[in-house]
């Protein structure tokens, strides 16, 4: 776990008194940390200087002076490999197609240069030893992640090695099954319990003695532990993007029910169009022929002139967001909702 992901853990975990408000100083300076003295940081966070130096203690480090080298170091590190680009909002509204393509490539490419740069070859040359000279190889995780397994025993497939995934519910049995001339491989992002999910396993492979348990997410408990192979993990699970997601989400709720924008949604398709009239309707119907000139129909005959329209279309459904110079009355909004194929009309007025 990096340094900054510590600092988010501890200040997560105390919500409230002198390491909540230190961590919080800490994680919104970042790189600019150095500029401030023990004394300044303690003024800032309204705490003290030895309140300063307990943190760093809590961090398993000797002292301030310690933690800050650490910090500042990993910190600068991720300045001088990452983008600009932000993993949450890559893209917006105003992005064109290519623009999205080439943002998120360079977050995957981004994504692998870093992982290959904190990668030590040592553990992975252990790992390739490991499986080389296992009699059994086994996998446990949970979906999503078992998709990667399956990825992974077809990949060993190929090149002549079994690969083991226990059925639902039969991970327990998997487990026991196992010996010491075998080799368990636990995916999990979700933590380092062992009460629940994949690490639950844990338990049975130490009491049949399997050799090695690889890692991407070690806690405490399992850093330096014998039998124990630690390696990067890149996580996104960091208080910080579930904060960005979370108003991300009701940003996007907003804007559907101020403006009648989608965005990100699972059923129907992205449409963002920017205000041009008094008035605007937001169809959701069947995506079938004639569809629009029905919708456009109506609002011809009742002589309602339409400023500016989109219609976007997601498998079976569309949506079509219509603007127009005048309001509109309930009878023609009513008309359009009687039209074959329409499932849903509202009326905004701006």
């Amino acid at each position: 776990m990096s340094l900054i992901h510590k600092v988010e853990e501890i200040t997560m975990e105390y919500g409230g008194g002198a390491r909540h408000s230190i961590g919080t100083f800490i994680l919104e300076k970042k790189s600019a940390l150095t500029r401030y003295s023990l004394q300044e940081i303690a003024d800032a966070t309204y705490t003290s200087k030895a309140a300063v130096v307990r943190f760093a203690k809590a961090l398993g480090f000797s002292g301030w002076k310690e933690f800050l080298k650490a910090f500042w170091e990993e910190q600068s590190y991720q300045e001088q490999h990452y983008t600009d680009i932000d993993a949450n909002y890559p893209f917006d509204a105003d992005s064109s197609r290519q623009d999205i393509i080439n943002q998120l490539c360079s977050l995957q490419v981004e994504s692998l240069l870093d992982t290959a740069d904190l990668l030590d070859g040592a553990p992975l040359a252990e790992c390739a030893e490991l499986l080389l000279r296992s009699r059994r190889i086994a996998m446990f995780g949970l979906n999503p992640n078992l998709t990667l397994a399956e990825l992974f025993q077809r990949k060993m497939l190929s090149i002549g090695r079994q690969v083991e995934l226990p059925s639902m519910g039969d991970s327990g049995l998997l487990a026991h099954s196992l010996t010491a001339e075998d080799c368990a491989v636990i995916i999990s992002y979700s933590g380092n319990s062992i009460h629940h999910g994949p690490l639950s396993v844990l338990p049975a492979l130490e009491e049949r003695q399997v050799r090695c348990y690889v890692t991407d997410f070690p806690n405490e408990a399992l850093l330096g532990k014998e039998g124990v192979l630690a390696i990067p993990h890149l996580g996104a699970s960091t208080p910080e993007s579930e904060e960005n997601c979370a108003v991300m989400a009701a940003q996007q709720l907003r804007d559907y029910l101020e403006n009648g924008n989608i965005t990100n949604s699972v059923n129907l398709p992205t449409l963002v169009q920017p205000w041009s009239g008094e008035c605007r309707l937001c169809i959701i119907h069947r995506n079938v022929p004639g569809a629009i000139a029905s919708i456009t129909g109506v609002l011809s005959k009742d002589g309602v002139n339409v400023e500016n329209m989109t219609n976007k279309s997601k498998k079976d459904y569309a949506y079509t967001v219509v603007d127009v110079g005048s309001r509109v009355s309930d009878a023609v909004a009513s008309e359009i909702r009687a039209l074959d194929g329409v499932l849903r009309v509202r009326l905004l007025n701006h």
